[in-house]
């Protein structure tokens, strides 16, 4: 066992540590409770669990822009049994086919590859996390098709993108239910269940897990939340060590800055933890052969579409190495994630006060969250379609736990104002989402914050009931709608360019 275990808390007090928490945010003993008791369901975790289930409506099987090419992977391997991807490209939605496909449905040249497949960025992580929802709504098709149901086997059909979806917002749920037990670890219930709900509700997250779960970055929260787990453990045993290699591996499969949460393991073994030069060398052999049994899906799909397992398929030109744009992706107008999610903000601000409970945990979830914020600052792309930020998705596990720490420092005398000033984050945010999905304000390229701020109070909410009863009524003229919209401001874009 080398270091100071992680979260210093009442599990890590009863490990026998020599440090307490300095006021406020000792957990009190009374609450400590046998080790049975601890590994029940709490009540605050049925209660995350009666919200997601209350939450389900919410889910739209809609595979729009990139995720068309997360789905790709799934779709094709398992219906078609290849990796060509051009008839997946078919079914993108009006932007995405006429980015990458001529009037005629033919794939524009430049996007195919040397091995005559269809280029494909995406990583292969979401398709294996996919996988047995999508078994399952091919079973469901195939009972619908013998009762008479007019669906297609096709990977299409309802039950096939709707199961595939719940399987994202499922996966959410399971990471953040974890998060929460780490942040109990360092708070009171209260606290850490409302730093749980301020980033599930007010952040990107929900975007991604409900509205367009058939993307990349709401996969990673599940698999981050475990790397934390794993590594908030300190021990130099060779099974974590590949065990933490594997998923470190795979989470790059799923979304490439999520090679950020690997700075948990290196700051480990650059000195975090104390330990021999042998013990260090053998961790080190443990986690890269862990990495390579992570990539193997990876590298085997890119070797078939690319010729290279290597190859990305990422441009590697306009990235700014040297001048990261740190301003833009923190507060910039375009996507900056403190401008468009503020809540994120306050989270990072308990993760400094974290410094004082858990001086490792501390470091490592800083060495995370700037690695990241580099990696995103050096290829800012206001161009793309997001709501805030949504690479700050990879990051939600620390999020909650800063949240977490600053809401237990303010509980005892503000915690009518804490639960106020997160309930009214909530409802500003889900606004936001709503102007952004209906297209009242750009979905890419910078905004007017003005023009937001009066839309939020005035035009926004009686657009959101008309939304609202499409939503429950009419779901498919709601996409259309959407789509119509963004196609139009995406032309006058161009026009104006």
């Amino acid at each position: 066992m080398g270091g100071r275990s992680g979260l210093t808390g009442p599990r890590a007090r009863g490990r026998g540590a020599t440090e307490s928490p300095p006021a406020p945010y000792r957990v009190p003993t009374s609450r400590r409770g046998s080790v049975t008791q601890r590994r029940r369901w709490s009540r605050h975790e049925i209660a995350l669990i009666g919200l997601f289930v209350v939450s389900l409506p919410l889910i739209t099987p809609y595979i729009r822009g990139d995720g068309v090419k997360y789905y790709a992977w799934l779709r094709s391997a398992v219906i078609d049994a290849d990796l060509h991807f051009l008839n997946e490209y078919r079914h993108g939605d009006p932007i995405f086919k006429d980015y990458y496909l001529t009037p005629d449905g033919s794939l524009e040249p430049q996007f195919w590859t040397r091995t005559d497949h269809v280029e494909n960025q995406a990583g292969t992580g979401e398709a294996l996390l996919w996988l047995p929802f999508f078994l399952i709504g091919h079973g469901v098709v195939l009972i619908g098709q013998a009762l008479g149901a007019a669906w297609q086997a096709d990977g299409y059909a309802l039950p096939y993108v709707w199961f595939t979806s719940f399987g994202t917002a499922l996966y959410v749920l399971a990471g953040l239910l974890l998060s929460f037990r780490l942040a109990r670890r360092i708070a009171d219930p209260g606290p850490a269940m409302l730093a749980t709900l301020a980033v599930w509700g007010a952040t990107s997250l929900p975007v991604y897990q409900y509205f367009l779960p058939i993307k990349g970055v709401a996969m990673t929260v599940l698999p981050a939340t475990v790397v934390l787990w794993l590594w908030l453990r300190p021990s130099w045993r060779l099974g974590r060590w590949l065990f933490l290699g594997l998923l470190s591996a795979f989470l790059v499969s799923i979304h490439p800055v999520a090679v950020a949460w690997t700075m948990l393991p290196l700051v480990s073994l650059l000195g975090l933890d104390t330990g021999t030069a042998a013990q260090r060398l053998r961790a080190t052999a443990a986690f890269l052969a862990g990495a390579v049994i992570g990539a193997l899906p990876q590298l085997l799909g890119k070797a078939i579409v690319y010729g290279n397992p290597l190859e990305t398929g990422y441009p590697e030109e306009g990235l700014r190495l040297l001048d990261p744009d740190f301003a833009c992706v923190l507060v910039g107008s375009c996507r900056g994630f403190l401008a468009w999610t503020p809540i994120t903000g306050l989270a990072l601000a308990g993760l400094g006060l974290l410094v004082r409970v858990d001086r490792r945990t501390a470091i490592g979830l800083w060495a995370v969250f700037l690695s990241m914020l580099y990696l995103i600052a050096i290829k800012v792309t206001v161009d793309i379609s997001s709501f805030g930020n949504r690479f700050s998705v990879i990051f939600t596990p620390g999020l909650i736990l800063g949240a977490a720490v600053l809401a237990h420092a303010v509980w005892k005398r503000w915690r009518i104002l804490a639960v106020g000033l997160v309930a009214i984050a909530v409802m500003w945010n889900g606004l936001l989402a709503f102007q952004w999905a209906w297209g009242m304000l750009p979905k890419r390229g910078d905004i007017d914050w003005s023009q937001v701020a009066r839309a939020q109070f005035t035009t926004a909410p009686p657009e959101l009931r008309r939304a609202v009863v499409l939503f429950f009524t009419d779901r498919g003229e709601l996409v259309r709608i959407m789509q119509r919209r963004d196609l139009e401001r995406l032309r006058d874009q161009e026009g104006i360019q």
